[in-house]
């Protein structure tokens, strides 16, 4: 009842934000003109995950092309930091906790306070262009009281294409609309955000997606994360076996199963990664694998080691999170386990990456329980599954 209540709640708040975004508006300019020469200092406002985040790289590649010297603040979720200060695009970031996006438990539901501070510490800043991506009320209200002569949204975009879609769709069935398995567009969230841009007039003029390399020399590796010209001609795999919602997780077992499979067939040395609080799954997964070609990194890397990890690594191998993601954007050849959650529009956005799904009795959802008794769509995939995408992504021949 309390997940139902939850739910209910953040939809009322989805929807008001969209609303409210879209209002405020007759306040700005929504054109960015080529005679804009009046911006010279834009806010880039993601509070979402870091997954997210990374998706908006193609935006900000696109806003830094139009506007090669003015400065660029990126506002995002405090977990997104550390990855967000490895945008070549942006020159400085901030953080807010919205609520509506928080995993850490620390946001409070009505924290007027914190919301009307974040604010007005973002007016003392004199932002000329305001680019909401994925916003809060406190965004919203920053809007209303910034002096910024220019704003552009993602809330409004996104009400239009749901009107025009409701409009379009009147006539069918409302289960049959939820089945399409978006609720706005049917567009990847990183087009979206193309889209947005194009539509306020900046041209895009790429879709490329990437992150700094950090100074590998300046780099503290752990004693069993060699370097890569130290390594033998083998593959290095790196697997994320974790991820936020444990519906999108692949099972241990699934994992174990591949893993001893991948070693079977290839010369390989197995990465496993993870945040701290998956160091029990990834322990689990190491432990019954039991081979010394495997090693267990989860908990254990910094940003930079981990950007590292995954710039040496041959292949990518996870479920849909952040690490998924950065993966992508480092150009590292990627296979993305989807179950709930739609890989058409939150898949890997890369060249060498495939998103692998199977057809199953529901449409594609973002809940953290299943209305379908805990039925594991993600289960669904096979080991076969995966290992023969492994020998398609690699090009291998057996």
């Amino acid at each position: 009842m309390k997940i139902k209540e939850n739910r209910f709640v953040k939809t009322i708040e989805e929807y008001t934000t969209l609303v409210l975004s879209s209002f405020i508006n007759i306040k700005f300019r929504h054109k960015i003109g080529y005679n804009s020469d009046d911006i010279r200092n834009i806010a880039i406002i993601k509070l979402d995950h870091i997954g997210d985040v990374i998706l908006s790289i193609p935006a900000l590649n696109n806003i830094r092309n139009r506007f090669p010297n003015v400065k660029i603040t990126m506002v995002v979720n405090p977990s997104s930091k550390s990855i967000a200060e490895f945008i070549p695009y942006i020159d400085d970031v901030v953080c807010y906790n919205a609520r509506f996006f928080d995993r850490s438990g620390s946001a409070k539901m009505f924290d007027i306070i914190k919301g009307i501070r974040f604010a007005f510490d973002m007016k003392k800043r004199d932002f000329d262009l305001i680019v909401d991506l994925r916003g809060s009320f406190a965004s919203i209200f920053f809007a209303i009281v910034s002096k910024s002569k220019y704003r552009i949204d993602r809330g409004s975009y996104l009400l239009k294409r749901k009107i025009k879609r409701q409009k379009n769709n009147v006539i069918r069935d409302s289960f049959a609309i939820k089945q399409k398995g978006d609720r706005y567009t049917l567009k990847h969230e990183a087009e979206i955000g193309l889209d947005i841009l194009s539509k306020a007039g900046i041209d895009i003029i790429t879709r490329e997606s990437n992150l700094k390399n950090p100074d590998f020399s300046m780099i503290n590796l752990p004693s069993n994360l060699l370097q890569r010209e130290n390594m033998k001609e083998e593959l290095i795999i790196t697997i994320h076996p974790g991820g936020p919602m444990l519906q999108k997780r692949w099972s241990a077992d699934n994992y174990i199963e591949l893993i001893k499979l991948i070693l079977s067939n290839l010369d390989s040395k197995i990465l496993l990664i993870g945040g701290k609080d998956e160091t029990e799954l990834v322990g689990s997964i190491f432990s019954a694998v039991n081979d010394e070609r495997v090693v267990d990194l989860s908990g254990k890397l910094s940003i930079s080691q981990l950007l590292y990890n995954l710039w040496v690594t041959d292949l990518f191998i996870g479920n849909d999170s952040g690490p998924m993601h950065i993966a992508s954007a480092c150009g590292t050849k990627v296979i993305g386990l989807y179950g709930p959650t739609d890989p058409e529009r939150f898949g890997p956005f890369g060249k060498n990456c495939i998103a692998l799904r199977m057809e199953k009795k529901c449409p594609p959802c973002s809940h953290g329980n299943c209305r379908f008794n805990n039925y594991r769509c993600i289960d669904q995939i096979s080991v076969k599954d995966v290992m023969d995408t492994i020998n398609d992504i690699l090009n291998i021949k057996l």
